[in-house]
């Protein structure tokens, strides 16, 4: 009878952890690439960090709109389309690659003045110096959200914020159930039962 209980214990415990990790799992950072503002916003936990300015697609088209992520990232990229080397003055890629999948990617540039304008052949286009700091600050798998929706950044965090605590209070609730599932299951009373879930 022992080993039961242990096991039914060990299986609930388990469901509990599997119903709470997704609270960990959220992204606590993310970009918004604005193409109709030409802006690109990072968030980390929930709060707007910084909003840089970007040049995006010469036509609409070429910067492509969805969810993405942060795949890769690199020092000195080369510019395989016309064999510019890392790190050279002439590249249009400036100093920092962060690639988004296929030939996308949010990176540095040899032409400042473009920033700011549709100039780009579909790339995200920065400031070196806002290339650097986006480059030190985002990590691998960080969300990045293209739009051309005139996001209203502030208005943007609140809906977020909403979802957050629907969605934690969903887990609250699903976790109080499953507490009280153990506690019928194995006759457990109240006050032991406060002794688990302190």
């Amino acid at each position: 009878m022992r080993k039961i209980s242990t096991t039914v214990i060990f299986i609930l415990l388990l469901v509990l952890l599997v119903v709470c990790k997704p609270v960990q799992a959220m992204a606590s950072e993310y970009i918004i690439i604005d193409k109709g503002t030409n802006q690109l916003a990072y968030f980390q936990d929930n709060q707007l960090i910084k909003v840089f300015p970007v040049a995006t697609g010469r036509a609409p088209s070429l910067t492509p709109e969805g969810s993405f992520k942060i795949i890769s990232k690199v020092v000195n990229p080369i510019y395989y389309k016309l064999k510019i080397p890392g790190g050279s003055p002439y590249n249009p890629l400036g100093y920092r690659w962060m690639g988004i999948g296929g030939a996308y990617g949010i990176h540095g540039t040899n032409n400042p003045r473009s920033i700011g304008t549709y100039a780009s052949a579909g790339c995200i286009r920065m400031y070196n110096k806002d290339s650097y700091w986006l480059f030190q600050n985002v990590s691998i798998n960080t969300p990045v959200k293209i739009t051309s929706e005139g996001e209203n950044y502030k208005n943007l965090l609140l809906v977020q914020q909403k979802h957050k605590q629907e969605q934690n209070q969903k887990r609250e609730i699903a976790t109080e159930v499953s507490l009280k599932s153990l506690q019928v299951i194995l006759g457990i009373t109240q006050p032991t039962m406060m002794m688990l879930n302190p």
